[in-house]
């Protein structure tokens, strides 16, 4: 966190958060990022955390110029879903 902060300085950031453990590492970013007076916008994947909803591709606009990728961790096996591939794409 000190890193990105000092990296990037109250940079507007998009936080892409997944179903796991790794979504909810995101969250936690994003809501210490906002407390610290980041410009912050949440998006989470098939998501168990409140608010989270599906992305949808169609209409998906990257207005950020930092994003943090919490969807899955390097464990991940399977292909990508056919929406969430073209939002990472």
């Amino acid at each position: 966190m000190q890193e990105l902060v000092s990296r990037f300085p109250k940079s507007p950031v998009l936080v892409l958060c997944g179903p796991g453990n790794n979504g909810k590492d995101g969250a936690v970013i994003a809501n210490l990022l906002r407390d610290k007076g980041w410009s912050v916008r949440l998006l989470c994947y098939r998501s168990n955390i409140p608010d989270g909803f599906a992305l949808e591709p169609d209409g998906f606009v990257l207005e950020e110029p930092l994003i943090i990728d919490s969807i899955f961790g390097i464990g991940l096996s399977r292909p990508l879903a056919e929406d969430l591939s073209s939002i990472v794409q």
